[in-house]
């Protein structure tokens, strides 16, 4: 499974706002910014952790408070989660897998210069695909070089080289994350193109089949999205999820028209995805940068200062060689980080019991059940 996406809290907490010569001059870059103005060092003195004979040691100052901070976070996602988790449920099921199919023995003939799959989804603020391995099946051995583009014609990341064998499926480990959703879009759109002269012929693998029956997924339509029309399961859970569908165009700048169209091929042109598709409850909370005016957002950032308090705290005290200043306090910061995890929690629940799920398509309000007694007498 993915890591834990902790991007939304970067610079909300600093690690100090100091002027030390010796420490500033080996102070990491942006140590002192913190766009809720709360710095680590205000509740733990950076002279707690100040011992190393050069400052450039792995266990100077700056080290040591930034692996409490990256500890720290880690800990408030967690805690922020399960506490969101207590009183909703997911909106939709996660899925990790296969996303079309490894196999056909149809060659495809390209009639246009470019040729891809494109992906469709509703607007799911705070869900993601995750594009672990990009797969392909193609009639000829060689290399397919792939870019994915939005509905707006701009390029996400770089171009991936995918070697292909001569009618095997092959894949090549990729780190493509892209959000389920799009400022300024009805609906979220992707497009993995390549470029068809030169590349291998692909083969006819399907992305959907408007002809099969069972529980074959049914064809493309904007009109009548198949992620509306039933609940999927199983390998198609993805389908809860996603359209896909294959595309050609003869150039890569009319994404946008593209994405007009309400209907998509039947072929995937020969590319597949082994993907996760996962919706982050802590969007309910942190999907873009926090305004302090809201008491939630505020509340999330003097926790996550008290985490990463707590983290560094604990690798004082448990520190083999002892920092000077911190040996003769060990017994106050215990106290201190007794404290600290009591005003953490406080926040914590604050946080997750005001959150405002219409921030997020991820959870929803559990449904209130209640049970009876009934008794009966004879």
């Amino acid at each position: 499974m993915a890591a834990l996406d902790t991007s939304c809290f970067n610079q909300i907490i600093g690690l100090a706002n100091c002027a030390c010569p010796c420490l500033t001059d080996t102070a990491p870059e942006g140590y002192n910014e913190a766009t809720s103005g709360l710095f680590i060092a205000d509740i733990l003195p950076i002279e707690m952790v100040d011992g190393a004979s050069d400052c450039s040691d792995p266990d100077n100052p700056w080290n040591v408070l930034q692996r409490g901070l990256d500890e720290g976070t880690n800990m408030l996602v967690k805690d922020l989660a399960a506490g969101l988790m207590k009183k909703n449920q997911l909106t939709r099921k996660p899925f990790t897998g296969l996303i079309g199919e490894k196999a056909n023995r149809t060659a495809l003939s390209m009639s246009k210069a470019y040729a891809g799959l494109r992906v469709w989804s509703p607007t799911i603020r705070g869900g993601y695909l995750r594009i672990n391995k990009l797969g392909g099946v193609f009639d000829t051995t060689g290399t397919v070089t792939v870019r994915v583009y939005d509905q707006f014609n701009v390029q996400i990341g770089g171009a991936i080289t995918l070697p292909v064998v001569a009618g095997v499926y092959s894949t090549v480990v990729t780190a493509i994350k892209l959000p389920l959703w799009q400022d300024g879009a009805k609906d979220c759109q992707y497009f993995l193109s390549y470029t068809t002269s030169g590349t291998p012929a692909p083969r006819a693998v399907r992305a959907w089949c408007s002809t099969c029956t069972g529980v074959t997924v049914p064809a493309f339509s904007l009109d009548r999205p198949w992620t509306s029309q039933k609940t999927w399961s199983r390998n198609l859970e993805w389908a809860n999820w996603l359209q896909i569908g294959g595309w050609q165009y003869d150039n890569q700048t009319s994404f946008d028209l593209i994405a007009e169209s309400t209907n998509a091929d039947g072929v995937s042109n020969g590319l597949v995805l082994e993907a996760e598709l996962t919706c982050d409850p802590i969007s309910a909370v942190c999907l873009s940068q926090l305004d302090y005016s809201d008491p939630v957002a505020l509340s999330i950032a003097h926790a996550l200062r008290y985490a990463a308090a707590i983290c560094t705290a604990e690798k004082i005290i448990r520190r083999t060689t002892p920092y000077r200043n911190a040996q003769v306090a060990s017994e106050i910061l215990a106290k201190d980080i007794q404290q600290w995890y009591i005003d953490y929690q406080a926040n914590v629940e604050f946080s997750t019991y005001h959150a405002n799920t219409g921030n997020t398509d991820c959870i929803f309000c559990k449904p209130a059940y209640s049970m009876g007694i009934q008794s009966k007498l004879t």
